[in-house]
């Protein structure tokens, strides 16, 4: 088991390290026909994939994303789904005072509330070839614009009580003053290596707001909520790493499968070691 968690530690440090000896030696495949009809248009009808508010009563989606905001938001929206009620999920609430949004969704249950920015860059062949360090730029450069954003929601939830917003056309008042709040960043991808670069501007929103705020890549929000079971085991989640990340100066991930029980904590180089963090 310990020799399998290293192995998995060390993957992405692994890969980083390819360089022009590896790609010339790597094998190339070419798809020379299609596995579906290119002109194959699927629309989905299920009424339980649209009853989340703000949500349209049909959509689509495509592989090739030119312009990929609205398909991620619907996507986290139905990520979220797995874990709280549909009803309490707001997709593109705006604010009552100039229609701009607040943010990309809004998590409302009875107890918590969560604000959720998210950033994705567009799905092509070209930004697939793009380098390494720029898709690592990309991301940093990402998330920072995110915060910013979340700022702007704190800002407007301070600024008025019961927090007062439209969705879909519809007005809607949230009383939040018995909610906890946190802020969520969701982002295309995260590379463990930056985590370094990323914590200090959301460790510095927290600060100014005493919202907690932490960022999650695409990918690990499908792992948090396949994996966890209820609002509580998510929370718990975000808020350990909140926690651990305030305590070392650096956002750990959280790693499901190849653990004895719940989530371990997937530590950056240069923090320190589970044990430590058991004491």
């Amino acid at each position: 088991m310990e020799s399998a968690r290293n192995v998995l530690n060390q993957m992405p440090h692994w890969f980083s390290l390819r360089g022009p000896d590896d790609d010339a030696a790597a094998i190339t495949i070419s798809f020379c026909e299609a596995l579906v009809p290119d002109d194959l248009f699927v629309q989905d009808l299920r009424p339980e994939n649209h009853s989340f508010q703000g949500s349209a009563p049909f959509s689509s989606t495509t592989l090739v994303r030119e312009e990929p905001g609205v398909f991620q938001e619907r996507d986290i929206a139905l990520l979220l789904q797995r874990i709280f009620a549909p009803h309490d999920i707001y997709l593109n609430p705006e604010r009552i005072t100039d229609g701009e949004e607040i943010a990309d969704l809004i998590v409302a249950s009875p107890t918590s509330v969560i604000f959720v920015q998210a950033k994705d860059s567009p799905n092509t062949e070209k930004a697939l070839r793009n380098t390494l360090e720029r898709k690592r730029a990309t991301a940093l450069k990402s998330l920072r614009k995110a915060v910013g954003q979340m700022r702007g929601a704190f800002r407007y939830l301070r600024s008025q009580s019961p927090m007062r917003m439209t969705v879909a056309g519809a007005e809607i008042a949230l009383s939040l003053d018995e909610k906890s709040a946190r802020g969520l960043v969701i982002t295309k991808e995260l590379f463990p290596q930056d985590y370094s670069d990323y914590t200090p501007a959301l460790l510095q929103l927290s600060g100014e707001s005493g919202i907690p705020c932490v960022a999650l890549d695409y990918p690990e929000l499908h792992m948090y909520t396949a994996h966890l079971l209820d609002e509580y085991s998510f929370l718990g989640a975000l808020d350990r790493v909140y926690a651990v990340g305030s305590d070392l100066g650096t956002f750990p991930r959280l790693r499901f499968g190849l653990t004895e029980s719940q989530p371990d904590i997937s530590l950056q180089p240069g923090t320190r070691r589970q044990s430590d963090l058991a004491q």
